[in-house]
């Protein structure tokens, strides 16, 4: 194992990372046990409030994940909502 560095004594790099490093930096903190910091759900940053197809997919499988539940809608609302939710984009 690499040795601890006290987390206030690590030097900050310029603040870019290029893709490879991310991963590699995230990998490095998963092999070593060290779970990377909750943050309060009233705290995380919300965005421009538009979000893709892909977004919206992708949000609500952390929702599942979390064991939150999408309220109950009837079958023959769920394809008029989809509709109108196309034609917005």
């Amino acid at each position: 194992m690499p040795p601890m560095i006290p987390h206030d004594q690590i030097q900050k790099g310029s603040g870019t990372m290029d893709a490879h490093t991310v991963s590699r930096e995230a990998f490095k903190g998963l092999s070593s046990g060290r779970m990377p910091p909750v943050i309060p759900h009233d705290q995380i940053q919300k965005g421009s409030g538009t979000m893709d197809a892909h977004t919206v997919s992708r949000e609500t499988f952390k929702g599942n994940r979390v064991q939150r539940v999408a309220p109950f809608m009837p079958n023959d609302q769920i394809s008029s909502i989809a509709e109108l939710t196309c034609a917005k984009v």
